[in-house]
């Protein structure tokens, strides 16, 4: 099923659902799946890791009010919203960076980060 959004007057069409969630995303459980590992129908967690390698349960959440950090399959779970864009690099922590110039700095790697979701956000 397709949807059609105007934004800033420009028409565009979009797939609704068909985007498999990525790192950032917000998702919810699939309908009709049961509660597991403390998250239950209409509770949005956020996706930490992707482990396109692991088949069976590829998705690691972050719960609201959970330490727990369970793993699910991709059809344990749904993007909380399919229109949504993928939310942007979220930056480091101040406790992150040690201000000593690295030549790996988490700043670095959060600057590449945001150029590739802006050419993602570009292209879509």
């Amino acid at each position: 099923m397709l949807r059609r959004l105007v934004i800033a007057g420009k028409a565009s069409e979009r797939s609704f659902g068909t985007r498999a969630p990525r790192v950032r995303d917000l998702v919810v459980l699939a309908p009709g799946v049961p509660e597991r590992h403390g998250l239950s129908a209409g509770v949005v967690a956020k996706v930490l890791l992707h482990d396109a390698k692991d088949a069976t349960t590829p998705y690691r959440l972050e719960i609201p009010n959970s330490l727990e950090k369970p793993w699910f399959s991709s059809t344990d779970i749904v993007l909380a919203d399919p229109l949504a864009a993928q939310p942007a690099p979220e930056p480091p922590g101040a406790h992150e960076c040690c201000g000593s110039s690295c030549p790996n700095c988490v700043w670095i790697k959060h600057w590449a980060e945001c150029q590739e979701w802006e050419l993602e956000q570009q292209a879509a």
